[in-house]
């Protein structure tokens, strides 16, 4: 009889174990849910990066619209591979800043679509793991129009300060 009690403490205590397991695969199914709805509906281009080889291993929609690469076309590959940064040189400082020291935010780039057209963007980045790998995500803004419509408001503004001078001289 001691046998019995003992046995059915210890199904017990597993059948616990087990529920409590469940709970926690289904919130962190529940958790890559949330994730990966909020990485395909970003307006802007998400990206992650595996570190070892600088590799993509994902783009949002946002991404292809942005830059004009398809996701197939940017899958494998590296940013400098695919030309992506329109100076590599801004890049190779970014990633080592970025490797070196905390989380990059808010630091402008220009960058170059597929099509050839520069576009200014303005970027963070921040380190995640994927599958046991240590990778970064890489989300950035286009800032084109917003950076045009300052220096048209500059010129603008020039325009009138000039004009301005010239009619008190007058």
């Amino acid at each position: 009889i001691a046998w019995v009690v003992l046995l059915r403490r210890e199904i017990q205590k597993q059948t616990g174990l087990i529920a409590q397991r469940l709970e926690r695969e289904a919130a962190l199914a529940a958790s890559e849910n949330r994730f990966l709805k909020v990485f395909n509906a970003s307006p802007d281009p998400v990206v992650i990066v595996r570190a070892s080889d600088e590799k993509m291993i994902d783009v949002n929609p946002a991404f292809e619209r942005v830059t004009g690469y398809s996701k197939m076309e940017a899958i494998g590959q590296s940013t400098r591979e695919l030309g992506v940064w329109a100076d590599n040189n801004i890049r190779s400082e970014a990633l080592a800043e970025f490797r070196n020291s905390k989380p990059l935010v808010n630091f402008e780039f220009q960058a170059r679509r597929k099509d050839g057209q520069l576009i200014d963007l303005l970027g963070s980045m921040e380190w995640i793991e994927v599958n046991g790998e240590k990778c970064w995500i890489s989300m950035v803004r286009d800032i084109t129009a917003q950076k045009r419509a300052d220096e048209e408001r500059r010129r603008i503004e020039a325009t009138l300060m000039a004009s301005e001078k010239l009619e008190a001289q007058i």
